[in-house]
């Protein structure tokens, strides 16, 4: 345990305001994965483009839910995904922020066969 007799007096209130901002950054970092685990669902994008310039990089994407297309670009640069479908974790309520593109995982052909639910999915499909 931490003696807080051997710290001078003006050192206290540093250490308190550090454990303090320690334990709300945990808490947010918390709550912020809780959000991620329950306000998304899976579902398909195909990769159009990617780019790498002076700018960055970054990576076009068509995301696919409840019949509709959302065009999104994230910074990331995968020049081997173009033209590949992998699966997407998006917002439930905003389809076109994609929160996460998974590039190791293909969609499957029989998943691409198949309508893709109009909630998406909890977890990742997997073919039958």
């Amino acid at each position: 345990m931490f003696n807080f007799k051997k710290l001078k007096e003006n050192e206290k209130p540093e250490i308190i305001v550090f454990l303090l901002f320690f334990i709300i950054a945990i808490i947010i970092g918390q709550i912020s994965m809780h959000r991620f685990r329950n306000e998304s669902i899976v579902t398909v994008a195909r990769v159009n483009k990617s780019t790498l310039d002076a700018g960055g990089s970054y990576t076009e994407l068509t995301v696919f839910i409840n019949g509709m297309e959302y065009r999104n670009v994230i910074n990331d640069y995968c020049l081997s995904c173009i033209g590949k479908y992998y699966f997407v974790k998006i917002r439930k309520d905003k389809p076109e922020k994609l929160l996460w593109l998974y590039k190791d995982r293909l969609v499957p052909e029989c998943i691409l066969k198949s309508p893709i639910p109009g909630g998406g999915w909890k977890d990742f499909p997997t073919c039958k």
